[in-house]
């Protein structure tokens, strides 16, 4: 509901939809928003850390999708990502 979604539609999610897949460079995160929602996108290498490392700097969505491009990937075989709302 913080996020801008209606709780009383099953569609109307705070989700991720689409990455870009992580051999041809960085790694594009796309997401549903809600136009006016500040978003950070945050990530991990494995799921057993215990810790979330954010990427810079936050998103604040201007359309019903919003993107993070992530450059730090680096050699990272893997990544977990998660979008949160900032308040």
């Amino acid at each position: 509901f913080q996020a801008g979604t209606d709780p009383t539609n099953a569609g109307s999610i705070l989700s991720v939809i689409t990455l870009s897949p992580p051999s041809s460079g960085p790694v594009q995160i796309i997401w549903s928003a809600v136009p006016g929602k500040k978003n950070r996108v945050q990530f991990k290498t494995s799921l057993w850390d215990l810790d979330w490392g954010a990427l810079a700097g936050d998103v604040t969505a201007t359309d019903m999708t919003a993107f993070k491009v992530d450059s730090s990937v680096g050699l990272a075989t893997r990544r977990f990502y998660r979008v949160m709302l900032v308040e």
